[in-house]
């Protein structure tokens, strides 16, 4: 697919029906609520930052927040961060029964709400007035409106929001325009990698992680090793674009210090063809997977230029840190609209029975609004990271990369499932929550697959007898953010919790719909093929009609 340029010259019309704006809450202004002072504990530290509770309403640019209690127990706020802290991003935090109020100027019409947000609480499912939300830490409200009211059943905290304005939308309100974004969502996009050192047996040190967004890593097979590998935007063109900056989040581990991290690690910028300069980024203050802002780094050096941005990474043989990247974004006033590349999306539909389990089927895992992606073709063990998903109806709209291909195992029963790239997903008998992925067909290959009445699947692998299910984390009270290879039980016997998937299939596969079994006897067979009249505490062979599906019965 080809990049196309949107000059705000020549293209108003079109940069009208699709202009974006970010707006962060640390440009809030005009605000009607009750302040509250920054608290300090005896001995001077803070114990909770300055903030506004309740808050009534604020502006950011042309826009209008407000806010109502609904009756709960506690009223939205928006928090300062403490007078200690280096992270100096400000949080409007909403509860259970509040409203939020977004208001754009008048005559202008939103098509698109993006959220950068937070800590949102068990349970939660927030509705609006009109359009549809998608209830998520960086949740995403899509309608047309003026207006938009969402209310919460659980407690929330965001900071930024990028506001898509629609056809007939007008002036975007104020605020920088987004000239480039990369969130590394579902891959690392129009990025490219570079790799100046990079011994066996690495193959990769930038790679895609779901979730995690882009990763450079030089450890390996339980060792470290000298690299250098730098991770390079597209060409982005900011001919008449002024007060240019570059935004990221980032997370630093495994690294010797903060300040090895520093080191190690950094973000620069060229013209095209040009000598790499340093940037300077704000770092985390200690080492984690927590990701923290990067700060708005300006990028006057190259404004009017085409230029490229790159992280770079290094490591040595005494140690190799991990360095996770997301939420790439380039904005100033003025210039150019680099239009992301839109993927080709396709339809698939819900698989509600074994007969539409066929050869050469793609399919996809689900839960609720979630789609499964696939595992990164850099990586060779993984699990099905789950993100928001394009719904039409009862369709989800997927990319055909991100589903697994269903053929036949050699013992004519069970199934194998491969990825885009040919691999299996496979298991290894100690490794029992992710996939392996094996270039080779080899033991922890095959499946069984079952599809219950409620229409969701039962996946075991033939070696380790463990199913893929979303996890539970009993630690933290949520559900984890994939869908993976599980055991039923802990060790002790103790039930585990879990939800099965839903499978999707690519709508038009052939055999699938006009398949119908529902009217023929279901037999069950012993491994032997000696037919079995009440199958009980065993593997069985399934068959109604054609289909013969290998099943666990308890």
């Amino acid at each position: 697919m080809k990049k196309f340029l949107l000059t705000l010259a020549t293209a108003a019309i079109a940069m009208t029906a699709a202009a974006q704006t970010e707006l962060n809450v640390n440009d809030a202004t005009t605000f009607d609520g009750t302040w509250v002072e920054e608290a300090l504990k005896a001995d001077g530290t803070v114990q909770a930052a300055a903030h506004y509770q309740p808050i009534n309403s604020f502006k950011l640019g042309d826009y209008t927040v407000s806010f109502t209690d609904g009756g709960g127990k506690n009223a939205a706020a928006y928090y300062y961060a403490t007078s200690t802290s280096t992270n100096q991003q400000k949080t409007v935090r909403i509860y259970a029964s509040n409203t939020m109020t977004i208001t754009a100027p008048e005559g202008v019409t939103m098509s698109k709400l993006e959220f950068t947000g937070s800590n949102l609480g068990t349970g939660a499912a927030f509705t609006v007035d009109n359009g549809t939300w998608t209830t998520d830490n960086n949740a995403v409200w899509t309608g047309s409106a003026n207006s938009v009211t969402v209310t919460a059943n659980a407690s929330w905290r965001w900071s930024v929001v990028k506001v898509t304005t629609g056809e007939g939308g007008g002036s975007t309100g104020g605020g920088a325009t987004t000239i480039f974004s990369e969130p590394f969502e579902t891959g690392l996009g129009q990025f490219t990698m570079e790799n100046v050192a990079m011994p066996e047996p690495l193959t990769y040190v930038w790679s895609f992680a779901a979730g995690y967004g882009a990763k450079a890593s030089g450890y390996a097979s339980g060792a470290a090793f000298d690299t250098e590998a730098w991770l390079i935007s597209p060409e982005i063109d900011l001919a008449g674009a002024t007060n240019v900056t570059l935004s990221f989040d980032h997370a630093c581990n495994f690294f010797a210090s903060v300040d090895a991290a520093k080191t190690e690690t950094g973000v620069y910028v060229r013209t095209v063809g040009g000598e790499w300069t340093a940037l300077t980024a704000t770092y985390p203050e200690a080492l984690s997977w927590t990701f923290v802002p990067a700060g708005e780094i300006s990028l006057a050096s190259v404004e009017g230029k085409k230029m490229q941005i790159g992280f770079k990474y290094t490591s040595t043989s005494a140690k190799a840190g991990t360095w996770e990247i997301k939420n790439v974004v380039v904005k100033g006033e003025g210039g150019s609209v680099v239009a992301p590349p839109e993927p080709e999306l396709s339809a698939f539909v819900p698989v509600t029975s074994d007969a539409q389990l066929v050869e050469g089927g793609k399919y996809i895992v689900t839960i609720d609004q979630k789609y499964g992606l696939a595992v990164a073709p850099t990586v060779s063990y993984g699990r099905f990271s789950l993100i928001n998903a394009k719904v039409e109806g009862d369709k989800f709209m997927v990319e055909e990369k991100q589903a697994f291909v269903l053929s036949k195992d050699a013992n004519g029963f069970d199934w194998n499932m491969k990825d885009a790239e040919g691999r299996f997903y496979a298991m290894a008998a100690d490794k029992l929550s992710t996939f392996q992925m094996y270039t080779e067909y080899a033991e922890g290959c095959a499946w069984m697959f079952a599809i219950g009445a409620d229409g969701k699947a039962t996946i075991t692998n033939n070696l380790t007898n463990c199913i893929v299910a979303q996890g539970f984390n009993g630690t933290s009270g949520t559900w984890y953010g994939n869908v993976a290879p599980t055991a039923t039980e802990t060790a002790d016997g103790t039930a585990v919790q879990y939800n099965l998937p839903v499978l999707y299939v690519l709508e038009g596969t052939a055999g699938v719909e006009n398949i119908s079994t529902e009217n023929a006897p279901v037999e069950y067979f012993n491994l032997q093929g000696i037919r079995v009249a009440n199958p009980e505490n065993g593997i069985f062979i399934r068959r109604q009609g054609r289909t013969a599906t290998k099943v666990a019965i308890r």
